[in-house]
């Protein structure tokens, strides 16, 4: 067992990333489904991984995997250019057809694959003129997004950091899911990819995840745009003012006890920070000696 806080730190995140299993499995699903849209669809590119799998900031917990299936225009423009919601539906039918049951996304956005050891959601897209793509909105018509800009932003501000950027990411995530998921998982990739913008190199995991729980409050508060400068949604336009309050109490709870856990690790209290951290992480935190 850790007898430092870093070394705790570094036990944790090995424990948060995907087993050789679940990476075997995931690459498996995506040739599959990768296949499948070669064979029964005309493509205008091949299907493609996006979200955290993607983004490398996939924890354990989360066993799902997204994929971009870009469909020719030309070829489906008829009679689905604005029938977004038949356009999901009719992916949906062909997907239920070659795996059996599968379901669409509570928010008409992606066609949901449970292959049960992981899940597959399948966002299917037109081409956008000026970049990116178009996805169904959830009311029949189409939302602009570009998920490999996201993934370069990521990729690009992690090298910034000297690859800390991410295990942040993974830390965050996982206290979010600990305390109720409040946030999206990409909200809070993108506000710690902002917050760490403006701040130095990272350091310890300690005193950064203290850092970033002691600030996150202000970037909930506020609204959230999609740095992708033709993006049209705000990032936090799902969160109710009651489920914001509430991610808001938590973490301003979480950033007390996190500064008091590196408190105790910089007074040489190893065994107290662990204790500390052990409260922030609801018990999941690997335990001391």
């Amino acid at each position: 067992m850790p007898t430092s806080v870093e070394a705790g730190f570094n036990e944790f995140l090995a424990r948060l990333a995907l087993t050789q299993i679940q990476s075997k499995t995931a690459n498996e699903k995506i040739i599959s489904i990768r296949n499948f849209f070669v064979n029964d669809f005309q493509m205008a590119e091949p299907v493609i991984s996006i979200g955290s799998y993607r983004r490398d900031t996939i924890i354990r917990s989360q066993r799902d995997v997204d994929l971009l299936a870009v469909l020719s225009y030309d070829a489906y423009k008829n009679p689905y250019d604005n029938k977004s919601r038949d356009f999901l539906y009719m992916v949906r039918n062909a997907l239920n057809n070659h795996y059996g049951s599968t379901e669409v996304s509570s928010k008409l956005l992606a066609v949901r694959v449970d292959f049960s050891d992981m899940v597959v959601e399948v966002v299917p897209c037109f081409n956008r003129k000026g970049g990116g793509y178009l996805m169904p909105n959830g009311k029949n018509g189409w939302l602009a997004t570009n998920p490999p800009f996201h993934t370069d932003l990521i990729a690009n501000a992690d090298a910034a950091k000297a690859n800390k950027l991410r295990p942040i990411v993974r830390l965050m995530k996982e206290w979010n899911l600990l305390n109720g998921n409040h946030l999206t998982s990409f909200h809070v990739e993108l506000m710690v990819e902002r917050m760490w913008q403006r701040d130095g190199a990272i350091g310890s995991y300690s005193a950064a995840l203290a850092s970033t729980l002691k600030v996150m409050p202000s970037w909930v508060r506020t609204t959230f745009d999609d740095p992708w400068p033709d993006g049209g949604e705000r990032v936090d336009s799902y969160l109710s003012s009651v489920e914001r309050q509430l991610a808001i109490r938590l973490l301003e709870e979480d950033a007390r006890n996190s500064e008091l856990a590196e408190t105790h690790r910089l007074n040489g209290r190893t065994q107290d920070a662990f204790e500390r951290w052990n409260v922030v992480f609801r018990q999941a935190f690997p335990s001391y000696g």
